[in-house]
């Protein structure tokens, strides 16, 4: 979804549908407006304002950025633990990079280079009831 990748990225659930929704149903309303006027620089426009009305949204219902770092932190943290648990060949800085590689890497791409320690700590991080 490239408006969800590219212009809603601290949204997410419920909210993002609701503007994903709304941006569909403005851009056909300047659609039906071009229409009616026999003008296309309503639909351009309409594209303008929309992607701002995006972007206004990402800023009022997304979550802040600070959380999402604490967030990572913890997650890390986490792992740095159950490696120690598990017994997985990593060490807090291997872990760390890695984590970060992994957090950062685009999710629109099919395919991740890893480690095989690393997933195997994800692997032993993520319980499954029914695999």
């Amino acid at each position: 979804d490239p408006i969800a990748m590219g212009i809603l990225t601290k949204v997410y659930g419920f909210d993002e549908r609701i503007l994903v929704l709304a941006y569909a149903i403005s851009m056909t309303a300047f659609v039906f407006i071009a229409l009616a006027m026999q003008d296309a620089g309503a639909i351009a426009f309409g594209m303008v304002f929309c992607r701002y009305f995006l972007r206004l949204g990402n800023l009022a219902l997304g979550e802040s950025e600070s959380l999402r770092m604490i967030r990572q932190r913890e997650i890390c943290d986490l792992l740095i633990g159950i490696a120690q648990d598990v017994g997985v060949d990593l060490d807090r800085s291997q872990i760390k990079a890695q984590w970060d590689n992994f957090i950062s890497y685009p999710s629109h791409q099919d395919t991740i280079v890893m480690s095989l320690p690393f997933l195997t700590l994800l692997c032993a991080a993520v319980h499954c009831q029914e695999p």
